[in-house]
């Protein structure tokens, strides 16, 4: 297939599914240039507003926050983050109706792990984390000279 035409493909394809694969590629890309410190502050800002997110819309989140006095104001360094219990597989597998955000209005779709531990997990993934997923992939593939649709051996 030409490598133009398949790129064509997959322009469309993301297009249908709403997905904003090239814009967040671009965003990501940017992110191999950034300082150290740069680069923390940014990861910080993100992780403290999906807390923000979660501590309003995700009911196991709220739970967590409010047993242990946490609130996302309080968030002051990464060493605040140890606060949260680790989140397993089998807490995922016993609250996943908890895990999901009541605000989110996105189209999502059931995933699954290829269960190389022994039980796959199933997990809920949204049009955003998809996209995401893709263009942090297509950014790693950049790395190796290969370029979306060009052809691949798997």
């Amino acid at each position: 297939m030409n490598e133009n035409f398949a790129k064509f493909i997959l322009d469309f394809s993301y297009f249908l599914r709403g997905e904003g694969v090239w814009t967040i590629l671009d965003r990501i890309d940017g992110y191999q240039w950034l300082t150290s410190n740069s680069l923390e502050e940014m990861q910080f800002y993100q992780i403290k507003k999906l807390l923000s997110s979660a501590f309003l819309h995700v009911p196991y989140y709220q739970k967590i926050m409010k047993e242990r006095g946490i609130h996302p104001d309080g968030i002051q360094s990464f060493e605040d983050f140890s606060q949260f219990p680790i989140l397993t597989k089998e807490n995922i597998k016993a609250n996943w109706r908890y895990l999901m955000n009541r605000n989110a209005k996105l189209r999502a779709s059931l995933r699954q792990t290829s269960g190389s531990t022994g039980v796959p997990l199933r997990i809920i993934k949204d049009r955003q984390t998809t996209a995401f997923m893709d263009a942090a992939m297509y950014r790693s593939y950049s790395w190796y000279g290969i370029s979306p649709g060009a052809r691949q051996l798997r």
